[in-house]
């Protein structure tokens, strides 16, 4: 099933050489001389490529789809585009997963990026976790992988401001419980599901996020069960307030009727609903790494 390679677009050139006796003749170029190999040809190209027994070939096919494509005349925008990306997600290579999120994840048909994004996060989280109670060095490598690819879907639908984005999200979140025995994968993925929803930033997907910190509260907290999730739920509601130039809440063992206290003062500030987008969202902005002391997390000193 289910970081880019940059692959060169051919360009086609043809000059014919000038003679003592006559002008050369050079022919006026056509629409696709100029601009390169047609949609058909790029997805012929990948077919071949998507069919090799090889892993690294599969990935190469994706990431050249994904490049190549965003030169065509609608920026690769075509739902069958979108599609024919889509269709990677159904490799056994993580790889080969994890290419074909990150070329749906800007500049696609929207209707098809938000549908199998959605559809893939319920079974890469039932892999995860299935790999959590696995001990073998290749479950652990699996696990985080698979990890890694669901914290990628969220950010992908999080860049997808649609009440669709919204309900796949909520659906995830509603299914993380704290840990239990040596089942611990909400400890993974609560983190990127609640960072995809409040990236979207409506009352629901944000009274989401408060929600679930009554479920990493009380007993949690007190038998010190998943506390690393309560606190990470803490910084990233602080970080959205911040942003919206709000203070936020102090940590402490009741933080979850703190962050309940905060959404009822400020849940009129977020819109109601987000409605149906319907352009390709662009490339996310170049964010320079940020060179100041991390935000400091709860209970932890800022770093010098």
């Amino acid at each position: 099933m289910r970081h880019p390679i940059a692959v060169p677009v051919l360009l086609v050139c043809a000059c014919l050489a000038a003679t003592p006796a006559r002008a050369a003749t050079v022919p006026v170029p056509t629409v696709q001389d100029a601009t390169g190999p047609s949609e058909k040809d790029l997805r012929e190209t990948f077919r071949k490529g998507i069919r090799s027994p090889d892993p690294s070939a599969r990935i190469e096919a994706v990431a050249t789809l994904g490049n190549a494509s965003r030169s065509l005349p609608d920026g690769g925008s075509s739902k069958l585009m979108a599609r024919t990306l889509a269709g990677a997600l159904d490799d056994d290579d993580m790889g080969v997963r994890a290419a074909a999120v990150g070329a749906l994840a800007w500049g696609r048909h929207v209707e098809t990026v938000v549908d199998v994004l959605g559809d893939l996060l319920p079974e890469l989280r039932q892999e995860v976790a299935a790999l959590s109670t696995r001990p073998d060095e290749e479950s652990r490598t699996r696990r985080a992988q698979t990890a890694r690819l669901y914290e990628a879907t969220c950010v992908a639908l999080g860049r997808h401001p649609d009440d669709r984005s919204v309900e796949a999200l909520v659906d995830e979140i509603r299914k993380m419980r704290p840990r239990t025995g040596t089942q611990d994968a909400s400890e993974l993925l609560v983190g990127p599901v609640s960072s995809g929803l409040l990236a979207l930033g409506s009352q629901e997907s944000v009274g989401q996020v408060v929600k679930l910190t009554t479920v990493f509260s009380g007993s949690v907290l007190i038998n010190r069960v998943s506390e690393g999730t309560a606190k990470e739920l803490h910084v990233l509601l602080s970080a959205f307030s911040e942003d919206l130039g709000y203070g936020p809440p102090a940590w402490s063992d009741t933080y979850d009727q703190s962050w309940r206290t905060w959404f009822q003062e400020h849940e009129d500030d977020l819109p109601k609903e987000l409605g149906k987008l319907e352009e390709p969202v662009p490339a996310p902005e170049y964010r320079r790494p940020e060179r100041v002391p991390d935000r400091r997390r709860p209970g932890q000193a800022e770093r010098p």
